[in-house]
């Protein structure tokens, strides 16, 4: 079962991707090469954020589970 805190995390990290995606569009769309590289930069740096929160999540998740066997 999920937590909250856990729970909290994943839907920070969903929004995150949002956020990149929402940003690769507008940098797709954007005419302008200077608003494409900002764009392209702030997707890349929402989808980092992203995985760096699931990538923790996920050593919890492995470490609770380590506490839990034990």
């Amino acid at each position: 079962m999920v937590k909250p805190a856990q729970q909290l995390k994943l839907e920070r990290s969903l929004e995150q991707l949002r956020l990149g995606s929402e940003c690769a569009e507008l940098a797709h769309r954007a005419r302008d090469p200077d608003l494409q590289a900002h764009f392209m930069r702030m997707a890349q740096n929402w989808n980092s954020l992203a995985a760096l929160a699931l990538e923790e999540t996920a050593a919890g998740d492995f470490h609770n589970a380590e506490a839990a066997a034990s």
